[in-house]
């Protein structure tokens, strides 16, 4: 039997039929049972063919290991379909498009090519599958699926890549070198790697970085640290359009990584005049993909939700001024081939590409590998352009001489190509022995030395935001282009691997870029009007509705106040305007407001100038609080934490030290439940007893009888002796003061499993959790109540909550009664053999897409049925499942017990 393969562009069964035919059966026996078998054969080769042209080397390899093709995969499914980039630059080239408008085109373009993802999903709805994450800044989605599925995903003709999700994984540039300062801080010094790269020429002609923003993109940052505290854009802007968490959900910093790289992008004490910062006005936004944590380490697709959001903070594409200009990108890893295919010629090369023609400024730390050949770290290492990836070496910026840092990676890049796009870095800026900020594990804020290329990439972060400033119509390529030209020559004549073209140069770059843009004047004209605090920042959690907001003000001495209205309320709700005429003090007490709902809010105050005087900083004029109001609730309560983000729900996270905290993960063992509450205790860097709670809502309690609280329990300990603990308590007076309950268990009465499983288990069995009984009867009759879960760390392991139930004498509230009415009904349940979905009368649609998972999570399948349709249950293995109902209307979850 011949085979001829050929690479064919023909989907499916069409492309199966192709290969079918060139199998020359007239050689074979026409016996029926050999024909059934290579018809067989040529189907399945067809198959792997369609695979192998589509699957990562990754993928192929772990699909054929130990006969996995039972297993589910989790994959990044790449579409054919692209944003034509290189034609919109050149659009924009000869329509002289202005900036803002750029932006807006590419976004609705990238948004455009990746409706073809609709195909991708269409073509899965037979097979099984789940869909994780749809993406838009490329066409990409992220699925679960076995090999079977993924085989047929790779004949649709729609698709150019599958790859596995956890094969391309990133890390921090780890500081070489970190020290606390050994000098006394001065009165308006300036640091010498600030002073190094030329920053005084741009700040005496006035460009400090206003209006302008950055975004960290790092380990997170300490917002309130004195070295930029009111440069945080969630207190000028909706929370959400300035801090991105992935691991943390208030902003905080992991290392203090990510404050000491800001801080060198835009950090200005001003007890001191202390300015360790390039672009000292400017404002900054940040997001915390970045983890020293092995075990938390993010996926290059990972990654690329953060620019998603970085590209529309608020959700609107025809809005720009919530996008930041720069992100500074201290982060990276060691080159791995296996990386290549991603960032050299993959999709996070298409994601940099498009971040650039949106108008943002990325630059990237190269790697402190060094000082061998080729070790710059990835994905400094793409050069699709001279300057994207924008890639930084470190120097030594106390030295006059700049001499190369040790540690810095060296070029060539291993993305091959030629001359200077073979050639890394593009520059080099100071990276040793750099002072920035930082925050002590007492909390308290300091400052540090810190050196590698994490600490060069923000000099040249800093210097894009001033040039931003003076020339906001230039394009993200053409700051980087202006650096990257006008650089002072290191070491060997001419651009090398080492220094890349030199030493960035803040006058050499504005020269260049005066060339073909008359620079803005800055506004330096000392008309500004400012919020600067309120008294609305220290509220935390309330169980009052009713607020005297109070704002500090910073206004101009030549300022007519009946030029001046303040605007003030919360996030969607109706806004208050009340006018003062000449008032006394800077701080302005207002009328009182009304919360109409409680929960999360945003309190905002701005003052609206209607004057003719141009004012320097408009952003400063708004000003952002955030808070939880605790809601009442009557007995019984039930919570399950199913589908609950706690950070915007009813109950309150406690986080004193803004370090671990509480949250909800995926969980099993629980027949009514898939997520649970959660705090990793094992995670915190010291074992200082730090405590932290989950509070309930307001409460009110019974007069007389019975008043209990039950909930389910897990936990697994590292190692004896590390003493964890888990109390209840309750507060009559909205969390001033708390009191103990009789619950009070230390790490032996609460493990719940006898294993030291270590500080990432999870449960996934029911004997791996208990259900405890608090009584609360010395409560009853207290008015309202709040309840707290306390954990004392002492960095033993996991503590998961689930299934709280508070009750009186009507007993606890099933979690069955917290649903709304189904629309659906299951039959039989228990099912054995088969259900069948059956429509109650409140039914509305008759066609409606099933999802079956099983208690932990695990997808079983996905289809589209109609009411009395039958789904066959018998290869399911006897247990609990979920199954999600989607009418297009309403999604209800379903509890079906199937036995044999």
């Amino acid at each position: 039997m011949r085979i001829f393969l050929q690479q064919r562009k023909t989907n499916g069964i069409a492309a199966q039929i192709l290969l079918f035919r060139n199998c020359n059966l007239h050689r074979m026996k026409k016996w029926t049972f050999y024909i059934a078998l290579t018809a067989f054969l040529c189907l399945t080769l067809a198959d792997f063919v369609a695979g192998q042209t589509v699957f990562s080397p990754a993928l192929q390899q772990k699909i054929k290991q130990d006969k996995r093709e039972k297993e589910w995969f989790t994959v990044v499914v790449l579409g054919t379909e692209k944003a034509n980039l290189d034609s919109l630059k050149q659009h924009f080239y000869n329509n002289a498009t202005p900036r803002h408008q750029r932006a807006v085109i590419v976004l609705k373009s990238l948004q455009d090519a990746a409706k073809q993802q609709m195909e991708i999903l269409q073509a899965l709805q037979q097979f099984p599958y789940e869909k994780e994450r749809s993406y838009w800044i490329t066409n990409m989605v992220l699925v679960k699926a076995p090999a079977s599925t993924l085989q047929q995903l790779a004949q649709s003709g729609n698709v150019a890549r599958i790859e596995l999700e956890n094969e391309n994984l990133v890390k921090w540039h780890e500081p070489v070198s970190v020290g606390n300062s050994s000098v006394s801080r001065v009165n308006n010094g300036v640091e010498p790697g600030v002073e190094a790269i030329g920053t005084r020429f741009l700040w005496n002609l006035g460009y400090t970085g206003k209006g302008t923003k950055v975004l960290s993109f790092d380990t997170g940052l300490w917002p309130n640290h004195p070295a930029f505290r009111n440069r945080f854009m969630g207190k000028r802007a909706p929370i959400d359009q300035a801090w991105f968490g992935y691991d943390k959900k208030r902003p905080g910093d992991k290392t203090s990584h990510g404050t000491h790289t800001n801080s060198t992008c835009m950090g200005l004490d001003t007890s001191l005049n202390d300015t360790m910062g390039i672009a000292y006005n400017a404002y900054f936004m940040a997001t915390d993909p970045i983890v020293y944590i092995t075990a938390d380490i993010k996926s290059y697709a990972e990654m690329a939700i953060g620019y998603e959001w970085a590209m529309n903070p608020d959700g609107n594409i025809q809005t720009t001024h919530d996008m930041p200009d720069v992100i500074n990108n201290s982060w990276g890893r060691e080159h791995q081939a296996a990386f290549d295919t991603i960032v050299c010629d993959g999709f996070y090369e298409d994601i940099l590409l498009a971040v650039e023609l949106a108008g943002i400024v990325s630059v990237q730390s190269a790697g402190n590998e060094g000082p061998g050949s080729g070790t710059v770290g990835s994905p400094a290492n793409m050069n699709s352009t001279l300057v994207n990836n924008f890639s930084v070496g470190a120097v030594n910026g106390n030295d006059t001489a700049f001499p190369i840092a040790s540690f810095s990676s060296r070029g060539p890049s291993q993305c091959g190509d030629t001359g200077s796009a073979l050639i890394k870095p593009e520059v080099v800026a100071p990276g040793v022995n750099v002072l920035g900020a930082i925050r002590e594990n007492d909390g308290t804020y300091d400052y540090g030395y810190y050196s590698g290329t994490s600490m060069a990439g923000p000099h040249a972060a800093g210097m894009s935001l001033l040039l931003r400033e003076a020339f906001p119509q230039a394009t993200a390529e053409e700051i980087k282009m202006a650096m990257y030209l006008s650089a002072d020559d290191l070491g060997d004549v001419g651009e090398d691997n080492t220094y890349g073209n030199g030493m960035i140069n803040a006058e050499g770059a504005y020269t260049y870029l005066s060339q073909f843009y008359t620079p803005l004047v800055p506004s330096n004209t000392g008309f500004d009007l400012a919020i600067e605090w309120s008294n609305m920042d220290d509220i935390g959690m309330t169980c009052a509705s009713t607020f005297e907001p109070k704002i500090k003000v910073i206004t101009p001495s030549s300022l007519d106040w009946n030029d001046v209205a303040i605007v003030y309320g919360f996030e969607g709700e109706t806004p208050q305007t009340m006018t003062f005429s000449n008032p006394v003090s800077d701080t302005l007490t207002l009328n009182s407001i009304m919360a109409a709902t409680g929960t999360f809010k945003s309190f905002y105050a701005q003052l609206m100038y209607t004057g003719s005087a141009v004012e320097d900083d408009t952003i400063n004029n708004k000003w952002y609080s955030y808070f939880n109001i605790q809601e009442g609730v009557t007995l019984p309560y039930a919570e399950d934490f199913e589908g609950v983000n706690l950070y915007r729900s009813e109950w309150y996270v406690q986080d004193d030290e803004n370090d671990m905290a509480f949250d909800t993960s995926s969980t099993g063992g629980l027949s009514n439940s898939a997520h649970s509450a959660y705090i990793r205790l094992g995670r915190y860097g010291t074992r200082d007893g730090q405590r932290d709670g989950l509070i309930t809502p307001l409460i009110t309690t019974p007069t007389s009888g019975r008043f209990e609280l039950f909930f389910d329990v897990a936990y697994s300990s590292v190692f004896d002796g590390f003493n964890d603990s888990l109390l209840v308590k309750v507060s009559t007076d909205c969390g001033a003061t708390w009191q103990m309950t009789s619950y009070a268990k230390g790490p032996n009465e609460l493990k719940t499993d006898p294993l030291d499983l270590g500080v990432d288990w999870t449960p996934d069995q029911t004997d791996q959790w208990r259900r405890d009984t608090v009584d609360l009867s010395a409560f009853v009759n207290a008015g309202e109540v709040l309840i707290k879960f306390e954990t004392y760390n002492q960095k033993g392991g996991n503590i998961f909550i689930d299934n709280v139930n508070i009750y009186d004498n009507n007993g606890p509230l099933a979690v069955k009664e917290k649903a709304i009415s189904f629309e659906y009904t299951l039959a039989p349940n228990p099912a054995e053999g088969y259900v069948q979905l059956l429509g109650n009368s409140s039914a509305s649609v008759n066609t409606v897409e099933v999802s079956v998972y099983t208690v932990t999570g695990q997808f079983v399948l996905q289809k589209q049925i109609s009411v009395n349709d039958v789904i066959t249950t018998q290869n399911w293995s006897s247990g609990v499942y979920f199954l999600q109902i989607n009418n297009g209307e309403n999604v209800e979850t379903q509890k079906l017990v199937v036995r044999h």
